[in-house]
């Protein structure tokens, strides 16, 4: 059974002698009381203060865009829930069972009371400085724009990464499974000793100096440098050199690493086809 509640001003879960009109499939109906065979309930953008009074069955739970500042009363079965945009500085009352977890745009400081069956986080805009507390679980985990300044803590099973618009200046912690990789808007100055399995990086907007993509990447977000159509990374000699000075050069070294064009994402439209272009040429001689 599904409920949506949201947008209604509750101000609380419990109605007590009050009553909330509920539109259901068969019709509206007043309701003073949580169905007890709840299964997911919507109650996004209202004025809560407190998620007592949920039943316990209940397995997805919305309740962001409320004034919640604690997370006490989740029932201990619940799976998936999204508690973004509250006033939340901790995340103690958890459920052990939590196996998905939205708590963005909160006061956050630190990542303790997480279960340690759950398998993906997203807690960006907060106030984070460190990873300390990641369940080893973990799989997805989507950190941006906090105040990181190192990447230590990360699970080894740990899939994919967002650590853009933090304070990072290196990569060092990350785990050997990791396959995607988005780090852009940070202060990172070198990539190199990258995890074998990475297949997806997205790196713009850093002040890169040194690149050694030793995996075979099947996707590279180009760094914002390129979009200057006069000047190009030398994968060789770790250098921006004039950009018709590297083309061929480049493009022999993403063909030997097995990346197409055509998987690229390049900021610069005009560079894009400008290279397509040469591709084609190259491929042809």
């Amino acid at each position: 059974m599904c409920l949506d509640l949201s947008g209604k001003d509750i101000t609380s879960l419990a109605f007590g002698e009050t009553s909330v009109l509920v539109e259901y499939l068969t019709g509206a109906r007043e309701v003073t009381i949580l169905p007890e065979g709840l299964k997911t309930l919507n109650c996004y953008n209202n004025k809560l203060t407190t998620l007592e009074g949920l039943p316990e069955g209940l397995k997805i739970l919305d309740c962001s865009y409320n004034q919640l500042t604690t997370l006490e009363g989740l029932p201990e079965g619940l799976k998936i829930l999204d508690c973004s945009y509250n006033q939340l500085t901790t995340l103690e009352g958890l459920p052990e069972g939590l196996k998905t977890l939205n708590c963005y745009n909160n006061r956050l400081t630190s990542l303790e009371g997480l279960p340690e069956g759950l398998e993906t986080l997203r807690c960006s805009n907060n106030q984070l400085t460190t990873l300390e507390g990641l369940p080893e679980g973990l799989k997805v985990l989507n950190c941006l724009n906090n105040r990181l300044t190192t990447l230590e803590g990360l699970p080894e099973g740990l899939k994919r990464l967002d650590c853009s618009y933090n304070r990072l200046t290196s990569l060092e912690g990350l785990p050997n499974d990791l396959e995607v990789l988005n780090c852009h808007n940070n202060n990172i100055s070198t990539l190199e000793s990258l995890p074998l399995k990475l297949n997806g990086l997205y790196c713009h907007d850093n002040p890169l100096e040194h690149i050694d993509l030793s995996p075979p990447l099947k996707t590279f977000l180009f760094p914002s440098c390129f979009d200057r159509i006069d000047r190009h990374y030398d994968f060789y000699r770790n250098k921006w050199i004039g950009l018709k000075k590297c083309h061929m050069k480049m493009l022999v070294l993403l063909a030997k690493r097995g990346i197409s064009l055509g998987s690229l994402e390049i900021l610069n439209r005009e560079l894009t086809n400008h290279l397509k272009l040469l591709f084609r040429n190259w491929r042809l001689n």
